[in-house]
């Protein structure tokens, strides 16, 4: 049997835990899942587990809005030393029944949590699995990140989300690794031509925001936005997600909201869409740049056409430059903004062609159960 460990933030909706229930909503039967979580948010009737309570039952953690920083530099620290989900997880581990582990960590904190779960004195092959990297200060090096290192050094395997997190591991280990993209959560299929449709057409925000990383949103899509829908009244911006609060004022007067869509009819809303908007700008010199957000392969799925910020040095941008055109537009100013919204609208034969080419993308590289398999016959 596989033991699965991972810390699960606040709230269950953020990517690594969505993509983990993905992975394994066949494999109950067949795999261990502890994790350590914080917060009072219930567990997932659809994703059986077992896991102990954290001590951050504090108003203030309990926000949907957090400091990140702080969050992963002093209060997730402070609580996997005092949990007793360690100890737990230890036993756990050591258990005859437990022959492999894949272990998803995504900062020095979480690190630390898996190697003292991990650090038993009788050490059984694990797979390490990076779906993001944040590193404070730019550094991945024994004395910045010492628990991200002892786990490179001692896992038998690697997976991680992108190239260009690869080439930051590399010097710190010698394990197998395998460039394993997030998978969709649902089978690709190509859309029908546009018709005759009462309803606007929309163009899709969906996802966290985060603090100062607007820009782009604000001050290059939104005037373009607006000079759109001078000549394209029957048009709309929509935000799926529950992080509205965390987009400019300026912003949320101009969309409107769809709140936090349920899974059985997340496809349906993201096939009414037309083209979808990454509103977010990580540069290259921020934390977030080994990221890919989840959302992206889910977008390609459901045949929307993302429109991005142009994010040169970033996996995202790696990503979607692999997508390529007319999947994905990667766009830097008000006037690259207008003429590819424009052209999408107009220019219904362009749409069909931009659609079905996010489809064929996901349909060869995002494919759940080819990935699932994929995934599983490598940590073997």
């Amino acid at each position: 049997m596989r033991a699965l460990i991972y810390h699960l933030p606040l709230g269950e909706m953020d990517g690594t835990s969505v993509v983990l229930r993905r992975i394994y909503a066949q494999e109950a039967a067949h795999v261990r899942q502890l994790y350590f979580r914080t917060g009072r948010f219930p567990v997932p009737p659809t994703f059986p587990v077992e896991y102990a309570r954290g001590d951050s039952n504090w108003p203030w953690a309990r926000g949907a809005r957090f400091v990140q920083r702080g969050w992963r530099k002093v209060v997730l620290p402070g609580l996997l030393r005092r949990s007793p989900w360690i100890a737990q997880t230890q036993k756990a581990v050591a258990e005859n029944t437990i022959t492999s582990l894949h272990v998803v960590v995504y900062d020095e904190p979480t690190a630390e949590f898996a190697r003292r779960a991990l650090d038993t004195g009788n050490l059984k092959r694990f797979t390490l699995h990076l779906m993001d990297l944040l590193l404070d200060n730019d550094e991945l090096s024994p004395s910045a990140t010492p628990h991200l290192c002892w786990l490179l050094s001692r896992a038998q395997s690697l997976v991680v989300v992108s190239n260009r997190l690869h080439d930051l591991i590399r010097p710190f280990t010698t394990a197998d690794t395998l460039i394993w993209p997030i998978p969709a959560g649902f089978s690709p299929l190509d859309r029908q031509p546009p018709a005759d449709n009462p309803a606007p057409w929309q163009v899709l925000i969906s996802g966290a925001m985060y603090a100062g990383k607007t820009g782009f949103l604000e001050h290059i899509f939104l005037p373009a936005w607006k000079q759109f829908q001078q000549t394209h009244p029957h048009t709309e911006l929509v935000y799926m997600g529950k992080d509205l609060d965390g987009i400019p004022p300026s912003v949320r007067a101009c969309l409107r909201p769809l709140g936090v869509v349920p899974q059985e009819k997340l496809v349906e809303t993201l096939r009414a869409a037309s083209v979808a908007l990454l509103p977010v700008l990580h540069e290259a010199s921020t934390p977030w740049r080994y990221s890919v957000p989840a959302r992206i392969s889910d977008y390609l799925a459901a045949g929307l056409p993302v429109i991005a910020p142009h994010t040169e040095g970033t996996a995202t941008h790696d990503f979607l430059l692999q997508v390529g055109s007319p999947a994905a537009s990667l766009v830097a100013q008000q006037e690259d903004v207008l003429a590819t919204l424009t052209r999408l609208h107009d220019a219904p034969g362009h749409w069909l062609t931009a659609s079905h080419a996010a489809t064929a993308f996901a349909r060869q590289h995002l494919d759940l159960e080819k990935l699932r398999a994929q995934l599983f016959a490598f940590m073997a």
